[in-house]
């Protein structure tokens, strides 16, 4: 009786151990995959993925962005127009767009639950859209939309800005001329 108590929880023991060591094993090879992509991304580039759009500008060269950026802009299938692509990882990507040897627009991808803002509110846009001929500056339409700035998601013959409310979802772009004046404006989920 003895003896079978003894290989019963000897093997108990063995299960405990098999199981205990390989579930350890998997999670530490998780983890350091997790790192070596965070140091990758952080080692890539100069400067952070919002902040290299607001250093770029159209009088820049593909070559100026490659060195704003850190690192070299992939190019990409198209079929109108040279597209490149800088990518940070993480779904994070720039794309350029060239016409005739002139960067014509250079655009992010953003995640919206990752800009979300409490200050942001979309109450006050129907007077906003009653004015927009009037020449609406920036620093109105900021305030209009909770005095907290725009994230830059757009570079072209416009600069587009997005806010997002602190939901997540309701959020407003909003593209502004050379000129500096509102040029239009997309609201989802504010009053009219």
């Amino acid at each position: 009786m003895k003896n079978k108590i003894l290989i019963g929880l000897t093997c108990l023991f063995v299960l405990i151990c098999t199981v205990g060591c390989a579930n350890t094993k998997e999670n530490t090879s998780v983890k350091n995959d997790n790192v070596k992509s965070d140091t990758e991304q952080t080692v890539k580039s100069k400067c952070s993925y919002y902040e290299c759009l607001t250093k770029m500008s159209l009088d820049n060269t593909l070559e100026e962005l490659n060195g704003i950026v850190g690192f070299e802009a992939t190019k990409l299938e198209s079929t109108s127009l040279d597209k490149y692509e800088y990518d940070f990882g993480n779904d994070k990507k720039i794309t350029v767009s060239i016409s005739n040897d002139k960067i014509v627009s250079i655009k992010i991808e953003y995640d919206k639950k990752e800009l979300k803002n409490k200050k942001v509110t979309l109450d006050n846009l129907s007077d906003i859209k009653a004015r927009i001929n009037d020449g609406i500056s920036y620093d109105e339409f900021k305030k209009a939309v909770g005095g907290v700035d725009g994230t830059l998601i757009e570079v072209s013959s416009w600069n587009k800005y997005v806010w997002v409310a602190e939901d997540g979802s309701s959020n407003v772009t909003a593209s502004f001329g050379k000129d500096g004046n509102l040029k239009f404006f997309n609201g989802l989920g504010f009053k009219n």
